[in-house]
């Protein structure tokens, strides 16, 4: 069979998939059909209701391009005013609202962004108002077959209706609701059997009485204020009102009231009947109230809240919210015999709730015990029906199963479905919400375990970067991309004699060693611009007595996690002492070196092996070689041959170490061959 449709238009493909998700997840029992214009819309009406679908309920958007939202609207409703329209928009201005009103029957009006309860309240009522339409339409038919009738006769209504009384009242008597007719004056002409025990008269006794004969005169005189509107307007009107019955009962009823016309289309007269809504008023009643008594719980005291109200408006023994875990129900809430019970886990399996978890809702009218024999907790509370409905999250998957047991049949199944399924669609977000919480309470903990672990890391990290800070000689230091001062190691403080405090935050230019600002300065913008380090340079400054020093400085660029340098980090030590000392060698070696050339006897260097390593110019005369000459020769080369083995002999004590010095005469063989 083909399935009822909802159609929703809006030009914001967004929207429509949102709309169709949420109205699919909702009413599972209808087709979704979707539009982007005003035509595809009037064109996929037409289509549809020409293959036999029925399009209860037209959901629309107001801005539209070419075709907007109100001008549809009012062309469906020319073409097809049985279909509810619903206008959904942020934008509508109240011009535009009133003319679909006027003109296009508009039904409800929801403002965007929409809550998905709202949306899902306002079409559960559309759809009950179109199938009720539908029936009172079916219900019609019979009155306005007796209407037609009528009209032939309508030259004098009251002889008319004399006439015909005994016709007209069978008739009325077949329709299963409160009927009559009245005239001009709002006189009773024929009443039906149900409108005879409802207000506690005989037939014949009705017959040329007014409202105000047989109610109370307030509740009287809107009846008859109601029929004269509809004379006068000659429009039918359609009106809830509660009605008090002979026997004391209170029961709702939707009237409705058609004018009856005589000749020259004058109004002779009003025909009415009254459906009884009572079972709809009452879920209506009883789903405010619960939207009222939930509406500020949150958490585990929602499902608390919300078990004992629906236990008690729908007069069961024991209901319960559970949460699936794996194979088991764990129960959030338990009201059983107007009390709660502690929270318990048990099985699924055998259980009613089994049925609930496979078809998603699950209704037993009666003997449910032998339907689930080893079910002890029914036999225990001797439940005789059932009503089970699970709880979905966003991805339709079942989390949990709300459901009631009675230890009689339940009073009215109809109401007790809408009910639940209102709000196990609440219940589901809400225990979706609870395990949401879970999961992050659990990754909160993680996290902050993790923290914990990391921070306790990192301050030994850092008092280990400390201790080396602290211990070092070389003084550290390090400044942002202004050469603003971040940090720097006690040393460095303490050669100035500052602390942190009053080095942190400034520049160079306000510190003691401001006359090296600038240089300074120029260093670091160099540094951070090039991301290129400077090692290993000396520097003249001054310490905190104004006398110079010497350091050693290396600066590298400061980067963070990103890769992107934040400033510059530097090091240095104090080389006064060293520089001092290779001051005072190269002034030695300088005196060592002009005593070395400028003696008045020869003087030479040789290696292990005898070569010169170094000669002065006095030896250079005494043996006529240049210095050139002399460096690639060795001793043994000019030392007469007969004096060379005493000599080699010296040298080798000497070199063993068992000779401190020694002093030879000996004969060397000069460059013109003479001995000297």
């Amino acid at each position: 069979m083909n399935r009822m449709t909802i159609l929703c238009m809006d030009d914001e493909i967004n929207i429509l998939i949102t709309l169709r998700s949420q109205l699919m997840r909702c009413f599972p029992d209808y087709a979704i059909e979707i539009a982007e214009s005003g035509e595809e819309a009037l064109t996929l009406v037409e289509e549809l209701l020409s293959n036999g679908i029925e399009i209860p309920l037209v959901i629309a958007d107001q801005i539209m391009p070419n075709m907007q939202g109100e001008q549809f609207l009012i062309e469906l409703h020319a073409r097809h005013p049985q279909i509810l329209k619903v206008m959904l928009t942020g934008q509508a201005s109240a011009e535009a609202i009133a003319n679909v009103v006027n003109h296009g029957s508009l039904y409800r009006f929801i403002s965007k962004p929409w809550s998905e309860v709202d949306l899902k309240l306002t079409v559960t009522e559309a759809l009950r108002c179109y199938k009720q339409e539908q029936k009172i339409a079916q219900q019609q038919v019979s009155l306005q077959q007796a209407n037609s009738q009528l009209e032939s006769l309508n030259a004098n209504l009251e002889n008319l209706v004399l006439q015909r009384n005994n016709q007209v009242y069978s008739l009325l008597n077949n329709i299963p609701h409160i009927a009559w007719l009245k005239d001009h004056e709002g006189r009773f002409l024929v009443v039906n059997e149900s409108f005879s025990q409802a207000c506690g008269y005989d037939i014949s006794q009705l017959v040329g009485l007014t409202d105000l004969d047989i109610w109370e005169q307030d509740v009287a005189e809107s009846y008859r204020s109601d029929d004269f509107e509809v004379m006068r307007s000659g429009k039918q009107k359609r009106v809830e009102e509660k009605l008090i019955t002979a026997d004391g009962n209170c029961q709702w009823i939707e009237t409705i009231k058609t004018p009856v016309f005589g000749d020259r289309n004058k109004p002779i007269g009003t025909a009415g009947i009254a459906i009884d809504i009572s079972d709809r008023k009452q879920t209506e009643l009883t789903l405010q109230s619960l939207i009222e008594g939930t509406a500020s719980v949150t958490g585990a005291d929602f499902f608390v809240c919300l078990a004992e109200k629906i236990a008690i408006a729908l007069d069961v023994s024991h209901i319960c919210i559970n949460k699936k875990v794996g194979e088991s129900l764990e129960t959030l809430a338990v009201y059983y015999d107007q009390q709660f019970q502690p929270n318990a886990t048990y099985e699924i399996s055998n259980t009613p709730c089994s049925e609930v978890i496979k078809q998603g809702i699950y209704y037993c009218p009666k003997n449910v015990q032998d339907y689930f024999p080893q079910d002890e907790f029914l036999s225990q509370n001797e439940s005789e029906s059932y009503m089970g409905l699970a709880l979905k999250n966003e991805f339709n998957e079942t989390i949990g199963v709300l459901n009631i047991l009675s230890r009689k049949s339940i009073a009215n199944p109809e109401r007790a479905e809408i009910l639940l399924k209102f709000f196990a669609a609440r219940a589901g977000a809400e225990l979706e919400r609870l395990q949401t919480l879970e999961n992050l309470q659990q990754l909160n903990s993680t996290l902050e375990k993790r923290v914990q672990e990391r921070t306790q890391a990192l301050q030994e990290s850092r008092n280990m970067l400390q201790l080396v800070l602290d211990t070092i000689p070389q003084r550290v230091f390090w400044k942002d991309r202004q050469s603003r001062f971040l940090g720097c190691s006690p040393a460095f403080a303490n050669d100035y004699q500052l602390t942190d405090e009053q080095i942190i935050g400034k520049t160079d230019f306000e510190l003691p060693w401001n006359d090296w600002a600038n240089l300074y300065r120029a260093d670091d913008a160099r540094i951070i611009e090039t991301k290129t380090p400077k090692l290993g340079y000396e520097e003249l400054t001054r310490n905190l007595n104004g006398d110079q020093i010497w350091i050693r400085n290396s600066k590298i660029p400061l980067s963070n996690s990103q890769g992107e340098v934040i400033g510059v980090l530097g090091c240095y030590e104090d080389i006064s002492d060293r520089k001092r000392a290779e001051i005072a060698l190269g002034e030695s070696n300088e005196r060592l070196r002009a005593t070395f050339d400028q003696a008045a006897v020869g003087i030479c260097q040789n290696s292990l092996d005898g070569r010169y390593m170094q000669i002065n110019q006095r030896f250079c005369d005494i043996m006529g070689y240049s210095e050139t000459e002399l460096l690639v020769k060795s001793f043994a080369e000019l030392t007469h041959p007969d004096d060379l083995a005493k000599d080699d002999e010296k040298a080798r004590l000497l070199v063993k170490g068992e000779l401190q010095s020694f002093t030879m005469e000996k004969r060397y063989i000069r460059k013109d061959g003479e001995i000297v």
